[in-house]
């Protein structure tokens, strides 16, 4: 993929894999033109829904404490996206499914969010500061420790959905 304007033919990395191990949901998504010379393409995406769930699950799967977790622009992902515009249903089925799928969560109706604390919080504000900048978070209001404790009340959420057995069931 490459942006081009005039002479120039500037390549664009974009984050993408073929097959995606998680993809319930495939959506295609116009790639917005940078120049006015560029071609259009459409690319494979997974849903919001799928996208928000994958986060959710990541966080739930990373529960050691002595490991730093790299990954602390999902909080503000999280944060951001989880109850906006997308089936809340679609992404509670989506999110137990992954968890059975991925198989790292030894028992998946009883997930643990006793680690995301104060001592989590600490141990991650530098790295939270480097995603900060790194990935240019839009909103400046948003802490880590707002972040973290309202994923930690979404994952207490939908761990209790998965108690109940309150997922509805998708064809996908």
């Amino acid at each position: 993929i490459a942006a081009k304007y005039g002479k120039i033919n500037h390549p664009i990395g974009i984050d993408y894999r073929e097959n995606h191990p998680c993809i319930y949901e495939k959506q295609l998504k116009l790639v917005p033109k940078v120049f006015s010379k560029d071609e259009e393409y459409e690319v494979v995406v997974p849903s919001m829904e799928e996208t928000l769930a994958e986060k959710l699950c990541i966080i739930a799967e990373s529960t050691k404490t002595d490991v730093l977790n790299t990954r602390t622009k999902d909080f503000y992902d999280i944060y951001h996206l989880h109850g906006g515009d997308y089936d809340l249903d679609k992404f509670s089925y989506y999110f137990e499914k992954m968890l059975q799928d991925r198989g790292k969560v030894r028992d998946i109706y009883s997930l643990n969010t006793d680690y995301l604390n104060n001592e989590f919080i600490e141990k991650h504000e530098r790295v939270w500061e480097s995603n900060k900048g790194h990935y240019e978070f839009l909103d400046d209001e948003v802490d880590l420790k707002g972040a973290v404790y309202y994923t930690k009340s979404t994952l207490k959420e939908q761990s209790q959905r998965i108690r109940q057995g309150k997922n509805k069931v998708y064809k996908i």
